[in-house]
């Protein structure tokens, strides 16, 4: 794909179209691997306020894969690794999560515990 995309964007011949990119855009498929990344604060900060946004429009945290383009694959990875932070900060390991972040997420009402935890 990333050769396909290099050749899109130079104008020449290639299976992707921009309804193509968009989508694997959408899905998080990173066309440029070998760019600057964004530090874990500056991907916090973004997935904070798209996790922000969520809330005001649905009234909850509850994301997921198909809740439209405020949701999707990249809020719900989010939510999910912040549990798994969460796990790691109460057992005392090493976390990206600190306590003003855990804040932060439990002001917006984020739980925990996931929807899964409680089927199982």
């Amino acid at each position: 794909q990333r050769k396909q995309y290099k050749l899109f964007k130079e104008g020449k011949p290639s299976h992707l179209t921009q309804k193509r990119v968009d989508r694997l855009s959408e899905l998080g498929f990173d066309f440029n691997p070998n760019a600057k990344k964004r530090t874990d604060e500056e991907n916090f900060d973004e997935c904070y306020i798209l996790l922000r946004d969520f809330v005001t429009e649905h009234g909850h945290c509850k994301v997921g894969m198909d809740r439209g383009r405020l949701g999707g694959p990249r809020l719900t990875k989010f939510v999910a690794w912040q549990r798994k932070q969460y796990v790691l900060f109460r057992k005392g390991k090493e976390s990206e999560l600190t306590q003003d972040k855990i804040n932060m997420l439990e002001g917006l009402g984020l739980t925990w515990e996931s929807r899964l935890a409680n089927t199982i």
